[in-house]
């Protein structure tokens, strides 16, 4: 920080708690760690950004969002260090989360793995990087759910390249058959818009659903 200002530019504070963070306490251990950096640089942030991180696909039982927000804001006006100092939070993908689903067929069913025709080219890229199952859904072509114990299946994308895998097993039915469909909910944030072109995969249709009032 001292740096930043002997180089007259403006200082903040910004920091990332870890995706999918589920104890609200967590982004208040981060704000007493940024108090202790105020207190050491001796100069006050124009600002301080607790970041991203705030849960959605995990979030806990009886918690939502306006509970990590009021724990934070709690903290924050009581320290006195950073009590009065602008504060940031950039809760965009917990937001847009629940506003958007994958639907993928499956085109093959063998052993302990299923191929689909979506993959991490396409609109699950995201499951790449978090190694988390989406809310799952298997339907088969009548429009039933599929139902059955749950096993794990190793799910392999449509392209030639065997890095078009997820890497995190899915638990699905053993019911599941060749031209069933997999419902992910939870996909709104990093889906669409990390689709890409490669083998032609990137040609997806879309649909907007309008939840009732």
């Amino acid at each position: 920080m001292r740096a930043v200002r002997d180089r007259g530019a403006t200082a903040a504070i910004s920091t990332h708690v870890g995706y999918q963070t589920l104890d609200p306490a967590a982004f208040t251990r981060a704000l007493r760690i940024i108090g202790e950096v105020v207190d050491a640089s001796g100069l006050r942030p124009a600002y301080v950004n607790l970041g991203g991180g705030f849960p959605s696909v995990l979030m806990p039982a009886g918690l939502q969002l306006a509970d990590f927000f009021g724990t934070i804001a709690r903290v924050h006006a009581a320290d006195k260090r950073l009590a009065g100092i602008a504060l940031r939070c950039e809760p965009g993908s917990a937001l847009a989360h629940p506003g958007g689903a994958v639907l993928t067929q499956v085109m093959l069913v063998k052993s302990n793995g299923i191929y689909i025709n979506d993959g991490i080219y396409g609109a699950m890229s995201e499951l790449l990087h978090t190694r988390i199952q989406p809310p799952t859904r298997v339907y088969a072509r009548d429009g039933g759910i599929r139902s059955g114990n749950l096993r794990p299946y190793t799910v392999f994308g449509p392209t030639c390249d065997s890095y078009d895998t997820i890497p995190a097993p899915f638990a699905l039915p053993d019911t599941i058959r060749e031209g069933d469909w997999l419902y992910l909910g939870m996909m709104g944030a990093y889906s669409h818009i990390l689709i890409t072109d490669f083998n032609g995969v990137g040609d997806h249709e879309y649909a907007v659903i309008d939840a009732p009032a």
